[in-house]
């Protein structure tokens, strides 16, 4: 039902009882006489021994009304007559009102005997619920008074983001009587906003950063469940590697028949093998024993997986018919692991709950066991154990706006009635991975019937990705909103954002979300809903470019109606980020320069307002910033450089296709400005009957002393950067392309600096996309110290190592894992520039072991000599 509030011209807020808030539990109305508070006259009392979050409520009320009614309210221990009483206290419950009887999460709001009564189900000292959450129902009340009842609004992060009715010293309060309770019990979206660092306020307020079911949220267990050596479990479960010594049949089976020996980057084990579930069991119990207080562990397998070629395994996989499948967007995960993940849950949950009866496990069912399985409906799961359902086939990115996979995903959610006890949702549907300042709508057609469906269907509620909070306040308000009361409007709700947010410039705010989701639809349902989740080129051309004069013409409108500071505030968000968008599309060549455009920058400028969004700057999250380079990059020193002397062997450099992220070493040979010139390929868009457009090619650039002196995006795909003979330089390069594309890049040639190209930024390996015929070789230093080293392949290509002299020394790979190690004691091999050379056009992975750099080179005539100093 929805509340009414009627604000009398004596400033008298008369509130109806109500059935029930949206989303909420059932309201017991009493016939009691309308009890009347006036806020001005009141004292916020906290009963002594309250939990922390009371503080907290106390002081948001305090806050908020000294901005509506003038007066600062006082905070006290004692009860006094008029007081706004929060949280369980002697008072309430002579009052009638009983914490311990409202559901987790939930509160009662009441007016009695002139006093304003705010209590919630909350814990002592805020401790955790059985499901490691928490139930800050007294903190949750204060906001639902602040919002439904007061009309405040948390619009943005920070004081400016936040809407206030007109200021009302007279303000009363007659006939409150409200109960409610949250019906998800998972709320997950979290926000990245301002001041560099998550806004914790901003999702606290929007009851999304504390929610009373607590889950891992990448739901990927293995790498927690098999540790790296080193890390904290490791101290407490074998680690990997060792594991791996004992059992290697407890992992993967390449195509070549080998066992893959897990790595630090992604690895995964045989689902067929009979020991694994009891094995997964036993170190959830002993991790949960170093860790008693956490009570919900992840089994879930690494991402992108699971891998196995092990005849087991194979014979237990299938391929998924149209049929089985449905309409779905970019995706080739048509071999279905279901029956294998299924048993693998199924069991490790059985003797879970047997064993250490007091955790909870949770997985996804995702990717390659996303569908359920073939045939009869499978055996349930125990209810120890919760699964997050995450549709990457037909609800990942925007695809749901074709309208056959929007069908699909609902009949998806349903085909898997009666497997689970407890269900979750993992939903990138209204997301997708941006860094242009975009403008995106909250699809408010797809997003109302995806919180109905959930509510239908008993979730336990949902993990929604964020949106850019500066480009994307709408989205983000809205989807918190959504997960509070599930049974909203999100078309209203959008509109409500845009009209307090803006003020009389919210009506062309809402045109611009609409004609983005008109040229959205028109475009996906052009490509039949084949796309990822990344904003591609093709979407900023034929989304954005097409009509960028009406979206430059919509916010000039709007911004001649936004006219408190508030709402100039609001609206200057948007402009920063439609000044990245405008760069974006020049840049790309999509749309012409024009000096009189109210987003035209120049690279100075586009530089100035992303370099103010990285880690500690003041934009972090308000202004969308390109994609950031490793950690390891970006604290890429100390490393020895030098000029090799000429390597012996080499052979005439051919064109060699790579793909993914790259970091290159350089070394500057003059002054003056640099160029690392890179060539672009992509693959046919079936759909569009027209090639991919080139990927974006965002890039950063560190001097010697590790200071970011370029950011930028590749200038048909040159990255120029300013140089100073001598000086050393690590170029980050950061493309983004839509899935499917088949984008890649070569390396054309360089001005002004030597190089080596490493892999950090991409810890699975140097990122072969196509060898050529020939495919050029890569060369590396083998230092006289190391006796022996290995270079490891995982794809589809053949390769072979040859020394100085031009002496093969080892080969291996055509089809899978491949370890091709070398020991020079044993022949008498010499250090110095080794040459791996691939001999089938393939494509792969392919990464140096533990004593080489990490740094190839492509060009003997530009090669540059990486080491890691000590």
């Amino acid at each position: 039902m929805i509340m009414k509030t009627n604000l009398n011209k004596l400033g008298v807020v008369v509130l109806s009882a109500f059935a029930m808030l949206a989303g909420g539990c059932e309201a017991k109305v009493k016939p009691e006489p309308p009890s009347s508070t006036k806020l001005s006259d009141c004292v916020i009392y906290v009963a002594n021994g309250a939990p922390p979050s009371n503080m907290t409520a106390a002081k948001e009320l305090q806050f908020h009304l000294r901005k509506m009614i003038g007066s600062n309210l006082k905070i006290v221990r004692d009860p006094a007559q008029p007081m706004i009483a929060v949280g369980d206290s002697p008072e309430a419950r002579a009052a009638g009102i009983h914490a311990e009887k409202i559901p987790y999460e939930g509160f009662a709001l009441r007016g009695i005997g002139g006093n304003l009564f705010i209590v919630g189900r909350d814990i002592p000292d805020d401790g955790p619920t059985p499901t490691d959450g928490k139930s800050l129902g007294t903190l949750y009340g204060a906001y639902e008074f602040l919002e439904s009842v007061l009309g405040v609004r948390w619009l943005l992060p920070g004081n400016l983001g936040t809407y206030f009715p007109p200021k009302n010293p007279d303000l009363e309060i007659t006939g409150l009587h409200r109960d409610f309770a949250p019906k998800f019990k998972y709320r997950n979206f979290f926000v990245q906003a301002v001041g560099g660092i998550d806004s914790e306020e901003y999702c606290l307020r929007g009851r999304t950063q504390f929610y009373q079911m607590k889950i891992p949220v990448t739901d990927h267990g293995w790498p927690d469940l098999f540790p790296e050596a080193g890390s904290p479990e490791s101290g407490i479960v074998k680690d990997r590697m060792a594991t791996y010594q004992e059992h290697p049949d407890w992992f993967q089976m390449s195509r070549n028949g080998q066992r893959v020996a897990p790595s630090s980057g992604s690895f995964y084990v045989c689902l067929s093998n009979p020991e694994l579930p009891d094995e997964v069991a036993a170190r959830v119990a002993k991790l949960f024993k170093a860790d008693p207080k956490r009570h919900v562990w992840c089994i879930g397998p690494t991402d992108g997986g699971p891998i196995c070629y092990c005849p087991e395994c194979q014979k237990r996989l299938y391929i998924m018919t149209p049929e089985e499948m449905g309409p779905i967007g970019r995706g080739n995960y048509v071999q279905s692991w279901t029956p294998l993940v299924l048993d693998y849950y199924r069991k490790t949950a059985a003797i879970a709950k047997q064993k250490t009866p007091g955790i909870f496990l949770n997985a996804l069912c995702y990717q390659q066991y996303e569908f359920p399985q073939r045939g009869k409906t499978a055996e349930p799961v125990s209810d120890n154990f919760i699964a997050g359902m995450a549709p990457q086939h037909t609800g990942y990115g925007p695809i749901r706006l074709y309208e056959p996979i929007n069908q699909n995903w609902e009949r998806w959610i349903k085909s898997w009635r009666g497997v689970f006890q407890k269900q979750v949702y993992y939903g990138l549907d209204f997301w997708i991975r941006q860094y242009a300042g975009a403008v995106m709508s909250p699809y408010p057609d797809i997003m109302k019937k995806t919180f109905s469906v959930l509510s239908e269907e008993g979730y336990d509620g949902a993990y929604f990705y964020s949106n850019p909070v500066g480009s994307n306040g709408a989205y983000c308000w809205v989807v918190t909103q959504m997960l509070w009361k599930p049974d909203g409007d999100p078309k209203a709700l959008l509109k409500e954002f845009c009209d307090k947010a803006y003020g009389a410039g919210g009506g062309s705010i809402v045109k611009i979300h609409e004609l983005f989701e008109a040229n959205m639809r028109a475009w996906i349902t052009k490509v039949n809903g084949k796309v990822g989740h990344n904003m591609t080129p093709e979407m900023l051309r034929d989304i954005y470019a097409v009509n960028w004069p009406e979206f430059e013409k919509l916010y000039q409108v709007a911004s001649a109606g936004a006219v408190t500071p508030d709402q100039k505030w609001r609206l200057s968000l948007l402009e920063n980020n439609f000044k990245v968008l405008n760069y974006h599309l020049t840049r790309l060549g999509m749309i012409k320069e024009n000096p009189s455009s109210p987003f035209q920058i120049t690279s100075p400028e586009f530089r100035r307002l992303v370099g103010e969004g990285y880690p500690g700057g003041t934009l972090r999250g308000l202004v969308d910033t390109p994609p950031e380079a490793s950690n390891y990059t970006r604290e890429w020193r100390p490393l020895d450089v030098s000029i090799p002397e000429q390597i012996p062997n080499a052979e005439p450099r051919g064109e060699t296709w790579f793909t993914g992220n790259r970091e290159f070493v350089c070394l500057a040979e003059a002054d003056g400005e640099a160029v690392l010139q890179l060539n672009y390929k992509t693959d046919a868009n079936k759909e569009a009957g027209e090639n991919y457009l080139p990927e974006v090619g965002y890039y950063h650039v560190f001097n010697a002393k590790g200071e970011r002196i370029v950011t930028d995006i590749a200038d048909n795909g040159r990255l120029v950067f300013p140089v100073e003979k001598g000086g050393v330089y690590c170029v980050a390069y950061m493309p983004l392309a839509g899935k499917g594309s088949g984008s890649r890049w070569s390396l054309a040639g360089s001005k002004l600096v030597r190089y080596a190209m490493g892999y950090r930024n991409d810890k699975r390996g140097f990122y072969y996309f196509d060898a050529g015929k020939p495919g050029t070789p890569l060369y590396f230093y083998v230092p006289e110290t190391l006796n022996k080293f290995t270079i490891y392949l995982n794809g589809s290509q053949e390769a072979e190592i040859f020394d100085p002299t031009g002496k093969s020394a080892a080969r291996g790979g055509s089809g899978g894992y491949a370890a091709l190690e070398v020991d020079r004691t044993k022949a008498g091999l010499p250090s110095g520039w080794w040459k791996v050379k691939l001999l089938t056009n393939g494509s792969g992975f392919i990464q140096q072991g533990p004593g080489l750099s990490g740094y190839f080179v492509d060009d003997p005539s530009k090669a540059l000599s990486v080491k890691l100093a000590n």
